[in-house]
């Protein structure tokens, strides 16, 4: 492998948090002492995830849409890195909503989905869908959520559907992760399923036209195109 001038990585998985340029302190796996040598690097930069927000931009279906229950959506792939106790508890706690879960289904969660869709009337797993879907999708639904599991890889992993929610204009609760608290002023970040639970009422009830564009405005900085730009600024230095 020949040796580059710069090494940049867009990843969901941030590994250890960066403080300054090319730097970078210990967090959850940051302790592995190859991450922790690698980001030392000052030739080595981190970007995180970011948005195609152009994509996002179709109108709100949520009022014209038939149904007589709020939506509750999840998209992404279904795998292990879900809190299946979570979305059970949420299951039992709110039965006027239903749950759907868009993505597909690795084979080692495949056995406690069909568990999980068996036991619980108001949850819906509809399958992998193509990416250029998704916005459409999310005009049916009130409210998304990111129920990850509370451990060590997921707090530094960077959701990319955090951000595509939110370009949607979608009230937001999730599992705390690195890079929610960028956005802790305008989404729901609960430790517990209790806090979770009602999270989720709560975000509904206060729901609005003007805290929707608040989030669509919030993510519009985040573009792939940033993204790129930051990228090609390193290669400049």
């Amino acid at each position: 492998m020949k040796r580059g001038d710069i090494v940049t990585m867009v990843l969901e998985h941030q590994g250890l948090r960066l403080t300054g340029r090319g730097r970078a302190t210990e967090n959850g796996l940051a302790k592995e002492k190859g991450l922790v040598s690698l980001y030392q690097n000052p030739f080595v930069h981190w970007i995180p995830n970011g948005v195609d927000f152009d994509l996002f931009r179709v109108e709100d279906a949520t009022d014209q849409f038939e149904r007589d229950r709020t939506i509750v959506g999840y998209v992404g792939t279904i795998q292990e890195r879900l809190d299946l106790k979570l979305i059970e508890f949420l299951c039992k706690e709110h039965p006027d909503k239903n749950f759907w879960f868009i993505g597909p289904i690795w084979a080692g969660i495949r056995n406690d989905i069909e568990k999980i869709d068996e036991n619980y009337k108001n949850i819906e797993f509809l399958g992998r869908k193509p990416y250029t879907e998704i916005p459409e999708l999310l005009t049916k639904i009130d409210i998304t959520i990111i129920p990850h599991k509370l451990d060590k890889f997921l707090e530094s992993t960077n959701p990319m559907k955090m951000y595509d929610y939110l370009a949607a204009g979608k009230p937001i609760v999730t599992t705390p992760g690195a890079g929610t608290e960028m956005f802790s002023d305008i989404i729901s970040i609960c430790k517990t399923k209790e806090e979770f639970s009602k999270a989720i009422d709560q975000e509904i009830r206060m729901n609005t036209a003007g805290k929707i564009e608040t989030r669509k405005n919030a993510v519009k900085m985040h573009i792939w195109e940033n993204r790129v730009e930051k990228m090609m600024d390193f290669l400049k230095q």
